[in-house]
């Protein structure tokens, strides 16, 4: 009886020792009034495919996270472009990913390019402010300090690829043989010493301002179509792929050469515009005052050539061009540019003076076209290279 009474007291399954006198209250999630700001800086640009996606994942990222407060930063305008290497610097961006889009900037975190802007990786980046928020990190932003970062980068990225392409330019097969001719046409005449000096000097100028303004007039059409993103996109894009097309025929020309076969190369000036400079030249080269005849000569001659240096030149004025902000910058290295293209042919014009043979300059030509070929095609790559970088 006793143990009766004993298994009525006792519950079933014996006394409770999960029982404790401890209440736990699990933590409060952050709800839009409590949870502080998240602020986020967005850059992009227009026309960018990448950012079109992004700008989906922001969207849908908002509504997850409504504390967001996402700042658009159109890259093509000036303050913005400053905006964005400012922050670079300070976060510790790659210097060949600055001025990328899209990009976005979150308390001590940025994402950048279209590999990393996604929605898994702006979660994580989010997640991790949800509890403290995380301020507008570019409010103590310095305009003035940027922009100077801004040119300094363009000169240290684009200063040895524009002195290479003029030089490589101006030792150009096809250029480098109207020199030979011109050289070989006044020792034929008869004119030496200072009349090949002053005759050069006065060639050389010619192709000098000849170029010059050529180039000039790019630029201004660029600085035109700065303002057309799409459009300039599509510029770099289609000169990026011509550097592409370019640097494989410069490739196939080397081989041709290296075979014994350079008049079967692919960039070559046409025999017809060849036989319509030799006649320029003979014609001013045969003028009594020969001076200012072989300045015009120059500008006709370069004119011509266009159809064969030009593989160069425009890329590289592209290429210049590439940060709008650094419009007039670019017109010094345009100077730089076509200083560096004529001196092979100051420096040809100075051999011709001490007694250096049309002979022996043609020979220099045959045994170097192999290697100015290969540089030539290593220089399109790397102009290609960075023509597609502009357009992540």
């Amino acid at each position: 009886m006793g143990i009766l009474i004993a298994l009525l007291v006792i519950p079933f399954g014996g006394p409770d020792t999960r029982r404790s006198d401890t209440i736990v209250t699990p933590l409060p999630t952050p709800t839009v009034a409590t949870s502080p700001a998240i602020h986020m800086a967005y850059f992009s640009k227009a026309g960018c495919p990448a950012c079109a996606r992004a700008n989906v994942y922001l969207d849908e990222i908002q509504s997850l996270y409504p504390q967001l407060k996402i700042t658009e930063f159109p890259i093509e305008e000036e303050a913005s472009k400053a905006l964005s290497e400012w922050l670079g610097q300070r976060y510790g961006v790659p210097e060949e990913k600055r001025l990328s889009t899209p990009m976005v900037f979150v308390g001590e975190d940025y994402l950048v390019g279209r590999d990393q802007v996604n929605m898994r990786n702006l979660q994580t980046v989010l997640e991790r402010h949800v509890i403290g928020g995380a301020e507008a990190t570019w409010k103590d932003f310095d305009p003035k300090q940027s922009a100077t970062s801004i040119v300094e980068r363009f000169r240290s990225f684009r200063i040895l690829t524009i002195v290479g392409a003029g030089l490589v330019d101006g030792l150009n097969p096809c250029a480098f043989a109207t020199i030979v001719f011109f050289i070989s046409y006044l020792a034929f005449l008869g004119r030496k010493g200072w009349e090949i000096l002053a005759v050069g000097a006065a060639f050389a100028l010619g192709v000098f301002l000849t170029y010059l303004l050529v180039g000039i007039g790019l630029l201004k059409v660029l600085e035109g179509l700065s303002f057309l993103a799409v459009l300039s996109r599509w510029i770099y894009g289609s000169t990026a792929l011509l550097c592409l097309v370019l640097a494989t025929f410069s490739l196939l020309d080397y081989h041709k050469v290296r075979q014994g076969e350079p008049q079967a190369m692919a960039l070559r000036i046409p025999l017809r515009l060849r036989r319509q400079i030799n006649r320029v030249i003979r014609e001013g080269a045969k003028a009594q005052a020969f001076v200012p005849v072989a300045f015009a000569t120059g500008f006709v001659v370069s004119i011509i050539e266009l159809a064969c240096t030009g593989q160069v030149y425009l890329p590289t004025i592209i290429f210049a061009m590439g940060t709008p902000e650094m419009q007039g910058q670019a017109l010094s290295y345009l100077l730089l540019y076509n200083s560096a293209f004529i001196l092979p042919l100051v420096v040809v014009f100075g051999l011709a003076y001490f007694g250096t043979t049309s002979e022996q300059l043609g020979m220099f030509v045959r045994n170097h076209t192999a290697t100015i070929k290969l540089s030539t095609a290593l220089l399109f790559f790397v102009l290609a290279g960075w023509l597609a970088a502009m357009l992540v």
